[in-house]
């Protein structure tokens, strides 16, 4: 968070204000951490196992009431083992609250793709989290 900050303080010295602060700041956060993971080149795979969907529960049930079911660090570490792409377009848009078009300028990568890492890493940690489930 520190490296963030200091480079939206350098930052912000080059340029005219953004248009949307938080969008701006989780660009710098996003770069940051793709810095971060050049330097490691440490990737989780992907994960995929098709025939694991078909154990999903039923869509009648809520998301929030299978959400309240689940504890919290489960939860972090389904959604750490998702691919980095996915990981990060469910974290922008679930958690973050941005909207796929804000994301898709802050990845520079094209709507649909966000849409489809999103669907993806959706279905990738549903399966996850069945599987932490029933175990």
């Amino acid at each position: 968070m520190q490296e963030v900050m200091m480079r939206a303080f350098a930052a912000s010295r080059r340029q005219d204000s953004p248009q949307s602060m938080g969008a701006w700041l989780a660009t710098i956060c996003l770069n940051t951490a793709r810095s971060a993971g050049r330097r490691q080149q440490a990737r989780p795979p992907e994960y995929h196992d098709d025939t694991a969907l078909a154990r999903l529960p039923a869509p009648t049930d809520t998301d929030l009431a299978a959400i309240a079911n689940i504890e919290a660090d489960k939860v972090q570490d389904a959604l750490a083992a998702l691919a980095l792409g996915q990981r990060q377009v469910i974290t922008l848009i679930n958690l973050c609250g941005f909207s796929t078009d804000e994301v898709a300028r802050m990845l520079d990568i094209p709507r649909g793709t966000v849409l489809s890492r999103l669907h993806r890493g959706h279905q990738a940690l549903a399966v996850r989290l069945a599987d932490r489930i029933s175990r």
